[in-house]
């Protein structure tokens, strides 16, 4: 579904109304090469469990690109974050750039969605993040939009990166625990730039424009 791996993969679906279901490494995921997912118009959904639409790995880039359609993005939900719980999961999805630390340097991850009411679900890591030498964006041109996740998310970069999300028009809801709606960490910086609408703005920690161990956070509304 997009994936390249060590090469260059490409999925281009011109219209209807689609459902892409995913495990690892799909929907617009480049490690070591080139993976894009374009659509152009159609109600879509995209399920993955992990490393999907917009992720960008070693010398990779990967970037999911829907021009139209209100759709629906959900990415976790099977591969535990073990380091930090019991009862949540890794996303590296939406918009997100992964290095392997502390040895190699991260890709470019990029989600890009022009028109339509969306709503994007996630857990840890994702939602234009990024981690460790690396840069992960998602933007989202116009429509009503949704945005639920639980941590380092929503304009996040932790170890040395940058993180943006931009959403240009609607009336948008960003929802999360902590690390997230512009939140840089660790010599990074961490972006949220909602351009218009009346929004709502969810958080419980370390969020909404917040800086830590030297990094920098900015959420501009």
């Amino acid at each position: 579904l997009g994936s390249g791996y060590f090469g260059f993969g490409l999925l281009h679906d011109a219209s209807g109304n689609d459902r892409y279901d995913g495990d690892t490494h799909v929907q617009g995921a480049g490690s070591f090469g080139i993976g894009l997912l374009i659509d152009e118009s159609g109600r879509d959904m995209y399920n993955a469990a992990l490393n999907a639409q917009g992720f960008g790995c070693v010398q990779g880039v990967g970037a999911l690109y829907d021009l139209e359609g209100s759709d629906s993005y959900h990415a976790g939900g099977k591969y535990k974050d073990v380091l930090r719980y019991e009862d949540h999961y890794l996303s590296f999805s939406q918009g997100f750039g992964f290095g392997m630390r502390p040895q190699i340097s991260g890709g470019i991850g990029a989600l890009v969605d022009l028109k339509g009411n969306d709503q994007y679900f996630s857990d840890i890591f994702a939602q234009g993040t990024s981690y460790w030498w690396s840069m992960g964006m998602l933007c989202d041109s116009d429509g009503h939009d949704a945005y639920h996740a639980y941590q380092y998310a929503q304009g996040n970069a932790t170890h040395m990166t940058l993180g943006i999300l931009v959403d240009d028009y609607g009336n948008d809801v960003y929802f999360g625990k902590g690390l997230l709606q512009g939140c840089g960490h660790d010599y990074s910086c961490g972006i949220l730039l909602d351009r218009h609408g009346n929004d709502t703005y969810t958080a419980y920690d370390l969020s909404q424009g917040a800086g830590s161990a030297n990094g920098a956070g900015l959420l501009i509304d």
